[in-house]
Order: structure tokens, then sequence, then C-alpha cells
């Protein structure tokens, strides 16, 4: 970016790259079901806010339990989270045997709570690594 940055520096940039497992590299912070329980948790790593739509509202969402909070330091399960966005019920399981590729990310669906949690917008719209730098820069990725 830096040597297109200096020969066209009136220009903004479209950057395509294959499908290779290194370019879907994620941040350490992002929104990935994986890296969550169904329940609460103790967890030193930091997970990044999300956010849901609920009656028009957008509400920003800790992942992690706030300071002064009982379960401070504690990370949120999939449960906690679900339930937050009015969406959760207690027979959810944590994960179905259906495979992702057998599930439509069109459709909502209520099979399991990681299911469920990873069709959310702000979970679908996680980007990785090297689309952030390079729309941070205000290129087209």
């Amino acid at each position: 970016m830096e040597i297109f940055e200096k020969l066209h520096p009136e220009c903004i940039g479209l950057f395509c790259f294959d499908q290779s497992s290194n370019h879907q590299a994620l941040p350490p912070d992002a929104l990935v079901v994986r890296k969550l329980t169904l329940k609460d948790k103790m967890s030193k790593e930091t997970i990044k806010p999300g956010y849901f739509e609920l009656d028009g509202r957008r509400f920003i969402q800790d992942i992690s339990y706030p300071e002064g909070h009982a379960k401070y330091g504690w990370q949120k399960g999939m449960r906690t989270i679900l339930q937050e966005r009015h969406l959760s019920r207690d027979d959810l399981p944590r994960l179905c045997k259906k495979k992702a590729a057998e599930i439509n990310p069109c459709e909502p669906t209520k099979c399991c709570a990681a299911h469920l949690l990873s069709q959310q917008p702000d979970f679908c719209s996680q980007q990785s690594r090297l689309e952030i730098a390079v729309r941070s820069r205000g290129h087209l990725f």
C-alpha cells in the first residue's frame, strides 16, 4: 500500500487477495463464536464489544463483565450474550450436529447457540486483519 500511495497519491486503490487462510486472519479481539463457551467463564482474553438492535435502537454489548460488576474479569458466555439480545432459550445447546456448510447464513436458525450467535450482524461483519489494514488507509478491499 505504501508503494501504491507514493506512486498514486491522489488515488484510492482497490486491493484484491486470494482466499489464503493467511488472508483470513482475524484480530486478537475479534468477535468469534469459537472463542466463547455456553456459560460465563473467568478469562483473561479480551474480545471487543459487539452490538445489537432492539426496537430500532442500537445497543453496544460488552462481551466481558465491566469493572465493578460481581463477575468482573469473567467473559460472558453465549447464553448470557443471547439473553441480553432477547434471543435465548434455556434449551439451546452450545453446538448442534449441523455443519457450518449445512446452514444458510441468510436464513436465521435457532438450532444451537453457536449458529444463532454467529448469524448476528456484529459477528457476521467481523473483518480480517488485512481488510482492516486496507480500509483504515482509505482504500477499497
